[in-house]
């Protein structure tokens, strides 16, 4: 009886699809297309991530921080991995007793300078999430580097809590880049970034494989960063490599470790200890297709085609208007 209801619905729709008005254009609907897997292999390659968990220490010492990244991106890199993750702001830590314009530099610093030259021993890439100088501004922002230690370009978190710029004078950024490597197209957010579900949405859009997520977020009690990393990672149809810090102080009692790596349908493919540092390692093929097979189509399919092919952007439009109602606590530049 199911099964009749189910083609007594589907065929309608796909009649009203196959057909134009008077007048209007045919599109071809591409969406539903059968789609027969290959072998692995042909999928590009299988990338070996390299997770870094560092150890916050009270009161913040950026200095040992700094040294703990340097060691952690030397033991991941001889280990032969792909891409090496650090946490958000390795130069200043949590805590909120040193100033973010402290601890800001500069993108051509000689501690980025350093981690560049280390992404070229390595032959790997590198996010290096810091506190960035630039002019007058400060950014909480990620630097990305090349196998051959090049600055690919730096991402400048796009959402600030209200302390951070009203205490801080932190600025945000306004654009989500996407990096195309040879391991998989690689967007960036950064902690409170994933407040709101959009900016992870943009990447899947644009057609990111992987996000990578640095942040200070600790999975107490309560499951925020268990269901929103999920979440976002599902939503948007992309993995998501999280790095976050390791607090031996605390309790750590969430479901998920503050360093995971989540697949495109929200499994938890690896994580680390809720408690001490370390590094996470993973092995997965970022461009082997997303497949569904009966979820909204009658064969097997690419679960992308599906899933945007779902959308219906103009109905949305009141998620584009002003916000000026809700951040009329910030600058009218950050709104």
């Amino acid at each position: 009886m199911n099964k009749m209801i189910f083609w007594l619905c589907l065929v309608p729709s796909v009649m009203l699809a196959s057909c134009a008005l008077p007048g209007q254009k045919m599109i071809a609907d591409r969406s539903n297309e059968a789609f027969d897997l290959k072998p692995d292999e042909q999928y590009g390659p299988l990338v070996r991530i390299a997770l870094v968990q560092l150890e916050m220490l009270i009161p913040q010492d950026p200095k040992r921080h700094v040294a703990d990244a340097l060691e952690a991106i030397d033991t991941a890199g001889q280990q032969g991995v792909d891409l090496i993750v650090l946490p958000e702001g390795v130069n200043i830590g949590s805590g909120g007793k040193i100033p973010y314009h402290d601890a800001a530099e500069a993108a051509d610093s000689p501690l980025l300078r350093h981690v560049a030259v280390k992404a070229a021993e390595y032959e790997c890439y590198i996010v290096f999430p810091f506190i960035e100088q630039d002019d007058d501004c400060i950014y909480n922002s990620a630097a990305v580097f090349g196998r051959d230690g090049s600055q690919l370009g730096i991402y400048r978190k796009t959402h600030e809590p209200r302390c951070v710029v009203l205490g801080e004078g932190v600025a945000m950024g306004r654009e989500f880049p996407l990096f195309d490597t040879d391991i998989g197209r690689i967007g960036i957010l950064i902690c409170y970034d994933t407040i709101t579900p959009e900016p992870a949405l943009v990447y899947g859009l644009q057609g990111a494989d992987l996000v990578v997520y640095p942040h200070m977020i600790q999975p107490l009690k309560n499951e925020y960063f268990h269901i929103t990393t999920r979440a976002r990672a599902l939503d948007s149809s992309v993995y998501i490599a999280a790095a976050g810090w390791a607090r031996p102080f605390e309790k750590a009692e969430g479901p998920l470790s503050a360093t995971c790596l989540i697949d495109w349908e929200g499994r938890v493919l690896g994580e680390g200890s809720k408690s001490d540092p370390g590094i996470v390692y993973n092995e997965v093929r970022l461009c082997r297709p997303r497949i569904t097979e009966h979820l909204g189509v009658i064969e097997r399919a690419e679960w992308r085609k599906i899933w945007w092919g779902e959308r219906r952007p103009h109905l949305y439009r009141k998620l584009t208007e002003g916000n000026d109602t809700w951040r009329a606590w910030c600058p009218v530049s950050e709104r």
